[in-house]
């Protein structure tokens, strides 16, 4: 394969000495060599800008940028705004791509004819990690071959909010100013969301060809730990994709209710998280969401949050958020044959328990 386009490859770069080696060699080994290399070092205080620098010096493929600490959004948006190439990947200055990553990344988004890749990803456990197997399991590849984003009518379940699998046009992020918000830890999922928004195609890659390092705490989540509350940053970050979605004029019922059930789902959430003298902001972030639609838009069934929402409905909002019930354990007997009814989240589920192993289907609302 000639490498006839380039690829920018964007690195946010926090204190991340250790790492650097691994993940900049990489990069500078792929098979496809038309790549330019943008690190952004967002005021790292560790040797991180010395060792950026050395690779520049040595590779003008490396293009190194110096700021002030803004966060990984802003330091994004600086590799968006330098970058020349057609394509645009990213990569966490802690992992570390395959050597043919980009180009099989680019062969696939050619051949396909695609708005987008998603390749499978490598996960490496730090020995320190405390994530639990439902968190391990979201990074994988959730389906293969194309998807048709027009049609798809769970696409929230099949493209997650991960910058670093995927290849992207520079053309639809220019077309359509996508660019990360500043101050919200939920940056990339605006991103990711808004790209789908104004996308027709993408395809899954059924190859390993991204090396993610699962680590207690990401270098990059560190910058805003402690800054902002990230059950108010979901909801802000919705808020603005919804705004993005009016703004562009989509016209596509799909991805409404995409948009839509990704915030209900993400509400039910972060409510469980959420502080007593919290709860009425959270409220009221979620009528400002529902402000967007008009009441048409928004399904009832089950129970809808949101459509309580955008009626001003204070009390129901409250009841489906915090006032949820949740199940009791099985008693033995239970567990080896049991067929139980259990609310949970505003909707209805009839649970069939048989040896152990649960099936859980929805009612339908009688509402």
């Amino acid at each position: 394969m000639q490498d006839n386009v380039r690829v920018s490859i964007i690195m946010p770069v926090y204190n991340a000495d250790k790492f650097l080696d691994r993940s900049v060699c990489a990069l500078l080994n792929q098979t496809y060599q038309n790549i330019e290399i943008l690190c952004i070092n967002d005021g790292s205080k560790d040797n991180s800008l010395e060792i950026l620098n050395k690779y520049a010096q040595t590779d003008n493929r490396v293009k190194v940028f110096n700021q002030e600490n803004k966060g990984p959004a802003m330091a994004r948006n600086v590799g968006l705004d330098n970058s020349t190439g057609k394509y645009i990947m990213f990569c966490d200055a802690d992992d570390w791509y395959e050597p043919d990553m980009v180009e099989q990344m680019v062969y696939t988004i050619e051949k396909q004819n695609v708005d987008f890749v998603i390749c499978d990803t490598n996960i490496i456990l730090d020995k320190d990690h405390n994530r639990s197997g439902m968190d391990i399991k979201y990074h994988y590849l959730t389906f293969s071959g194309v998807l048709n984003l027009n049609s798809c009518g769970k696409i929230q379940s099949k493209v997650h909010a991960f910058l670093w699998k995927k290849i992207f046009k520079k053309s639809i992020i220019d077309k359509y100013s996508i660019r990360f918000p500043d101050g919200l830890k939920s940056d990339d999922c605006l991103f990711i969301r808004e790209y789908v928004l104004v996308s027709d195609t993408a395809f899954g890659l059924n190859k390993k060809l991204y090396n993610h390092l699962m680590q207690r705490q990401s270098i990059m989540g560190e910058v805003f730990a402690l800054k902002t509350k990230d059950y108010f940053d979901s909801i802000k970050t919705n808020i603005l994709i919804a705004q993005f979605f009016k703004q562009k004029s989509i016209a596509n019922k799909n991805k409404l209710n995409y948009i839509i059930s990704a915030t209900q789902d993400e509400s039910y959430f972060w409510a469980q998280f959420v502080k007593k003298e919290d709860k009425k902001e959270f409220i009221n972030l979620l009528i400002q969401y529902a402000e967007e639609f008009d009441l048409s838009e928004i399904d009832k069934s089950a129970q809808s949050l949101l459509y309580y929402a955008k009626l001003k409905d204070i009390k129901k909002v409250k009841k489906l958020l915090f006032n949820r019930t949740y199940p009791r354990k099985n008693t033995l007997i239970e567990n080896i044959f049991s067929i139980r009814k259990i609310p949970e989240r505003g909707k209805t589920f009839k649970v069939l328990t048989i040896l152990g192993f649960k099936i859980k289907k929805t009612q339908k609302s009688k509402a």
